[in-house]
């Protein structure tokens, strides 16, 4: 990391303008007509080819790589490890309750609501000189520590907050590459604008590639092997980040040593966000300690507590709309109906219409009025013969492997139906389509819970396919490009990275809510997921949580959602709005995270 990255940039962009060159010869021998057979032929092996040079040639191989390592290495396969693995760790090994499951799922998945906090302590507290690299480096030895112990040493079967716990690191090790790699490439990205959708294809791309290899091998391992034998995979992913970053690959430079003291004027000039951040990150680590230690009601009191302190906050220290917006999408995952009313009363007090603050309200009404009850749904479609004798009856290899590529090829369906259909649409308009698409994914749920697919001889694999893989996926992408264009155009200038970071925290923290608020009502719904099962009332707790809160969802997008296009400018200064109007295919969809995060729910912890 002493070596000086320059040089290595300059040597790295000789080497790219010699393969271009070489690769300008080559194309002009073969312009002839007859070659044209041959490139067509041969072109889903020369545009990647092409693709990753030039990306090395704007930016050098050695960012490429790094870039690889840690999107694919790191939250595209080490991610999905985490969030899969924990199904067949829990229920099949550990022997826990599909209720203690969703509680350590949520305890695990807390440092994603951290996000901005990291970011805010990295900027302003450098750790050997290096803001972004020293910080990965400690994640990433703690992560592959954690793999170890779970690979290595046995946990017993009274040892599932341990478990969490290790989790809980692991999760912190791929939310912090996340953030300070999507830093450094937001700053690349703003010195070569005319490059930057590059970086975006390529993030993207690497993460479905290590997400398809790790949802390739986690469904047979676990079904086959161990579900501990997943974890052997897990160490070297979280290990080789080591390598680039500490090669400099990041391409940070390191600060001089007058420049490596704390920066507390960062903190003081940004003090409301930083506050925003720190709220986020004490309410969310404050839910991990009373799920991990407290009964039930006093978990949901906090949930909500905690939630309407965030959301008080959000419009005190960012744009209004933005703050609104936000705030709808927590609702849609959460839904408790004292908090919707109490975050309308704010809003309507207000006595304005809410530019930028109502955006973040949305979010967060989005994120929590979509229940999460996955300890339940994840152990009905997985229960035993003996547990549930007329059920599904999934093994892992199916339930984790095939509808996982089979969801990731859906997602893909999605951003394309986005981007023909629906790009020129109003925003209220792509919400109404996208929460009654996942309505009606819920009810192929409903279907295999009532047995009705098998009166009409269809299975419960395809039902299942159909339902919450395809349909599913097809809507959450449909949902979250919007939503990403509605953030990236209202963010405040020159605090882009900032706000991103917060608005996925509340997300994360959205969906860690609706979990909690999702236990509470399976216990409400009596059901019981070890000897002797109950799944009577599965079908209606499918019908509350995935059905009729998040239709609530639907008009409260005329109250904080604007009545614009996704092309529109919706800044509040004409004369800025005139100026930077702009096609929304040219938004950069990577400033939320994903997963998480479903990612937060697959992808989140």
């Amino acid at each position: 990391m002493e070596a000086s990255n320059s040089d290595s940039l300059q040597a790295d962009l000789l080497a790219d303008e010699r393969a271009d060159s070489h690769s300008r010869d080559t194309s002009e021998t073969n312009s002839n007509p007859g070659s044209s057979c041959s490139r067509v032929i041969c072109y889903p092996y020369n545009a990647p080819r092409n693709f990753v040079g030039q990306f090395c040639k704007n930016f050098g191989w050695r960012f490429c790589f790094m870039l690889f390592c840690a999107y694919a290495g790191v939250k595209g396969a080490l991610y999905t490890f985490i969030g899969s693995a924990q199904l067949p760790y829990y229920e099949k090994y550990m022997k826990i309750s599909g209720q203690q499951y969703q509680r350590y799922r949520t305890i695990a998945s807390t440092p994603w609501g951290t996000k901005a906090l990291i970011g805010s302590v990295s900027d302003a507290f450098p750790l050997f000189g290096y803001h972004k690299s020293s910080y990965i480096l400690i994640s990433a030895l703690l992560g592959t520590a954690c793999f170890s112990v779970l690979a290595f040493l046995p946990i017993g079967e009274g040892s599932g907050d341990l478990a969490a716990a290790f989790f809980f690191l692991a999760n912190f090790e791929a939310a912090t590459v996340d953030l300070l790699c999507e830093g450094r490439y937001a700053q690349l990205m703003s010195e070569r604008p005319e490059a930057s959708s590059d970086i975006v294809t390529w993030v993207w791309s690497t993460y479905h590639v290590g997400k398809l290899f790790a949802s390739s091998v986690t469904g047979p391992v676990a079904e086959y092997v161990s579900p501990r034998a997943v974890f052997l995979f897990c160490i070297p992913l979280a290990f080789q980040i080591v390598f680039p970053t500490a090669l400099g690959y990041l391409g940070e430079e390191r600060l001089p040593p007058a420049e490596r003291t704390m920066k507390l004027h960062l903190i003081t000039q940004q003090r409301g966000v930083f506050m925003l951040a720190l709220a986020m990150a004490a309410g969310s680590l404050g839910l991990a300690f009373v799920l991990m230690f407290c009964d039930d009601l006093v978990q949901l009191e906090f949930a909500v507590g905690s939630s309407v302190v965030l959301c008080i906050m959000s419009y005190l220290y960012l744009p209004r709309q933005l703050a609104s917006c936000n705030l709808y999408m927590f609702l849609a995952s959460v839904m408790y109906l004292q908090l919707a009313s109490c975050n309308l009363y704010m809003f309507l007090a207000s006595g304005m219409y809410l530019q930028p603050a109502s955006c973040n309200l949305y979010m967060f009404l989005a994120s929590v009025m979509y229940l999460q009850v996955d300890g339940a749904v994840d152990y009905f479609y997985t229960a035993d013969e003996q547990c549930l004798p007329d059920g599904p009856h999934f093994d892992f290899t199916y339930y984790l492997t095939y509808s996982n590529l089979v969801l990731t090829a859906a997602g893909a369906l999605g951003v394309m139906l986005f981007h023909a259909c629906f790009s020129g649409w109003y925003f209220r308009q792509v919400f109404w389509v996208t929460t009654v698409l996942r309505v009606v994914a819920s009810v192929f749920d409903i279907a295999i819970m009532r047995r009705w697919n098998r009166h009409i001889g269809i299975s419960d694999s395809v039902m299942y396919m159909c339902g919450s893989t395809i349909i599913y996926e097809v809507a959450y992408m449909l949902d979250f490009m919007p939503a990403v264009i509605l953030t990236s155009k209202l963010c405040p200038k020159n605090m882009e990275s900032t706000v991103y970071a917060l608005l996925a925290g509340f997300q994360n923290f959205g969906q860690n809510v609706a979990k909690c608020i999702g236990l509470y009502m399976i216990d409400f719904f009596e059901i019981k997921t070890q000897e002797p099962c109950n799944y009577d009332n599965m079908w209606k707790l499918i019908a509350v949580s995935h059905c009729m809160l998040p239709l609530l969802t639907i008009p409260l997008t005329f109250i904080l959602i604007p009545r614009a296009r996704l092309t529109d400018s919706l800044h509040e200064d004409p004369d800025v709005a005139a100026a930077n109007t702009k096609p929304s295919d040219e938004v950069d969809y990577e400033g939320l995270p994903d997963e998480e995060a479903k990612g937060f729910r697959a992808s989140s912890s």
